[in-house]
């Protein structure tokens, strides 16, 4: 088991390792995007004051880094990021997938800090394990995305569709529950695209009864929410953005409110 230093150790080597990609990316950005269907490379470093995702909240004050790069139409994506407390949660996803006009196709691999009953101490503990046992410690998750942007002209409208198919989203009879996540978002720019503003809706479908990934059985809506982002650009491939969230969460009652800052290659 990392404890606290290690771990911090171990996410500062990431994101220092990330920078680096970043900044080779960036070099060799510039010709990739010369050439028509060639790679494209991308990188971002943020601190929220909270993780908000699909109607929760994980932790509060953490570092997020990603790394992304497509080629054609296939993409690929290693998103982490980590709270640096004690008894801290972390996460690492890793995308694959491919998209054709307006629609695409992915597969994610998430894995993130989970609740564990110590047999000696009689106590729960929280424990980040990447190379433990698949269907323990990752969730594997298929997604459908629709741009309608790629249609109609100056319409920010996006669906999505995502279903936990493999991994730990399983129910006491070590079943996969197919926990089903559907989400639409609305996304308008101004200022040249610099600030943009959204809000979006999303819903879960449950059906496993005895343990649910996101809500109770049945159809939910659990995630509301409004945000808006500003982009300072300092050259072709280097920004710095602000971003907000208020979301709102119908099935438990509860509000929540982010606020970050980043820097994207």
């Amino acid at each position: 088991m990392l404890n606290h230093l290690q771990l911090y150790l171990k996410m500062k080597k990431l994101l220092t390792s990330i920078l680096a990609i970043a900044a080779t990316a960036c070099s060799m950005q510039a010709m990739a995007q010369d050439e028509e269907g060639g790679f494209e490379f991308g990188a971002s470093l943020d601190y929220q004051t909270r993780y908000l995702w699909r109607g929760s909240v994980s932790c509060n004050g953490n570092m997020q880094a990603d790394v992304n790069a497509s080629f054609g139409g296939f993409f690929a994506d290693v998103w982490g990021m980590t709270d640096f407390k004690k008894g801290s949660y972390s996460e690492i996803d890793i995308t694959l997938g491919y998209s054709y006009s307006a629609f695409s196709l992915s597969l994610t691999a998430y894995c993130w800090t989970s609740e564990s009953f110590d047999e000696t101490t009689f106590e729960s503990k929280s424990e980040f394990k990447y190379f433990d046992k698949y269907k323990e410690t990752h969730y594997l998750e298929l997604g459908l995305g629709v741009d309608f942007s790629e249609w109609f002209e100056n319409v920010g409208l996006a669906f999505s569709a995502n279903t936990m198919i493999a991994g730990a989203s399983r129910n006491e009879d070590d079943k996969n529950t197919f926990s089903t996540f559907l989400g639409l978002d609305y996304e308008y720019g101004l200022l040249d695209d610099a600030l943009t503003l959204g809000a979006g809706v999303g819903s879960s479908i449950e059906n496993s009864g005895d343990w649910n990934f996101y809500s109770e059985d049945g159809f939910k809506v659990i995630d509301l929410h409004l945000n808006a982002g500003y982009d300072f650009s300092i050259n072709d491939m280097f920004s710095i953005g602000l971003n907000a969230m208020f979301m709102y969460n119908p099935v438990d009652d509860k509000p929540y409110v982010n606020a970050g800052v980043g820097v994207s290659f």
